[in-house]
């Protein structure tokens, strides 16, 4: 079941780049203002990982949380002394991928400070995200369709991650659009070498390797279906096919990098202990959430949460859906983006930045609402934009929204 892809080139896509920076500029001043004149968390609450040079006011409250570690790895790499906190159990940055934060590096050697680089990296990404995603869409989809699927992944609570948050989200997400936007174009090769530097960036890059690798098979003729059963046939695929595989290096080099220097090449997996993660009966039973429940008086918290697994719940139900739609390779990928989070977190945290990662959904769900049409799709994507704003303007005042 491959996917109907047509000849139209997204030719609009400066529509989608007016919408990315129209979302951005609200969001910006929601979150400045929010900081400014709204009630904050209690201080102490939400640490701060470092100040901007310039416009700290207006850019400073998107720098919270897990900023910290990135900021320190962008600097100073991953610290020898951080084996004995991998040793003990603790909260160390080998949890954290390296492909963000080498970025953030290579703009540091070109003379531009962290705090700017975090920002302008994301900011960046964030806006080819939307481009490539649209002009991907589009070829999949009718105009109506693909343009409301852009508006339903820029409106999404989460997407404010693609704005300027210090999270690699929108690096991940705009490389792995790229890739697949390049293997519909017929190169396969170039497909690889983002890939790489995808799965450098997130463990679902291994995700995105697989359907690269099963969408080249489909495109060629060389992988078909009969009802759920796959045919395959090696003859019709080229050489450079198999350029796509080279996306699986970036995470290679990763665990050998973490086999080196921590004795694990899973050491950053074995590093989500430190926050009670990874894989294993706790994470799949969800019992951090069932003690969240039972003991943590911060309700507020403890619903943020539960929100976050529903979300990634409905994306999940919305699996099989995609798969026919868009076919195995872009099945594959929003398969391994959404439950590899489910598996491997005990308590649903982040997954709503998550789910922003399972791009094929948002195009799904631009078909459909399509098919809606006005009032429908308005009412669903200004309630989903309402809540951008919600969500948005809390992790300004400090909360821990991801």
């Amino acid at each position: 079941m491959t996917a109907a892809v047509g000849t139209r080139d997204g030719s609009d896509w400066r529509w989608a780049a007016v919408l990315h920076l129209a979302v951005a500029a609200v969001l910006v001043v929601v979150v400045w203002q929010s900081s400014v004149h709204l009630t904050r968390q209690e201080e102490g609450r939400y640490p701060r990982a470092i100040t901007l040079e310039h416009g700290d006011d207006v850019l400073g409250p998107w720098l919270y949380w897990d900023t910290k570690y990135y900021v320190d790895i962008s600097e100073h790499g991953y610290r020898a002394e951080d084996r004995a906190v991998f040793e003990a159990g603790g909260e160390t940055a080998v949890a954290f991928f390296p492909g963000y934060p080498l970025v953030v590096a290579a703009l540091g050697v070109l003379g531009v400070s962290t705090g700017f680089a975090l920002v302008g990296v994301t900011l960046l990404a964030g806006l080819g995200a939307t481009v490539v995603l649209h002009k991907l869409f589009t070829l999949q989809m009718s105009r109506a369709a693909s343009r409301r699927a852009t508006l339903a992944l820029a409106l999404f609570p989460w997407s404010y991650f693609l704005i300027a948050t210090a999270y690699p989200e929108a690096l991940f997400l705009f490389l792995a659009g790229a890739a697949f936007l390049l293997v519909e174009h017929d190169r396969p090769v170039a497909a690889g070498l983002l890939a790489a530097l995808a799965s450098a960036t997130r463990l679902i890059g291994i995700g995105l390797v697989l359907g690269l690798a099963i969408r080249v098979a489909e495109r060629r003729g060389a992988l078909t279906f009969d009802g759920w059963r796959p045919r395959v046939d090696r003859s019709r695929l080229r050489r450079r096919d198999a350029g796509v595989l080279f996306g699986a290096s970036g995470l290679a080099a990763w665990m050998v990098v973490c086999w080196v220097r921590y004795g694990d090449p899973l050491a950053f997996s074995t590093a989500q202990r430190g926050w009670s993660q990874g894989f294993g009966p706790r994470s799949w039973f969800k019992l951090g959430l069932i003690d969240q429940l039972q003991h943590n008086q911060e309700r507020f918290f403890v619903t943020r949460l539960v929100l976050q697994g529903l979300v990634m719940l409905l994306f999940a139900i919305a699996l099989p859906a995609v798969w026919r739609r868009f076919g195995a390779g872009y099945g594959t990928y929003s398969v391994v983006v959404v439950m590899l989070p489910l598996l491997g977190s005990a308590n649903f945290a982040s997954h709503g930045r998550f789910a922003l990662m399972a791009f094929p959904v948002f195009g799904l769900l631009g078909v459909r609402l399509e098919r809606e049409r006005a009032p429908g799709d308005v009412v669903v994507l200004a309630l989903s934009g309402a809540a951008l704003v919600v969500v948005a303007s809390l992790w300004g005042r400090g909360y821990w929204m991801a």
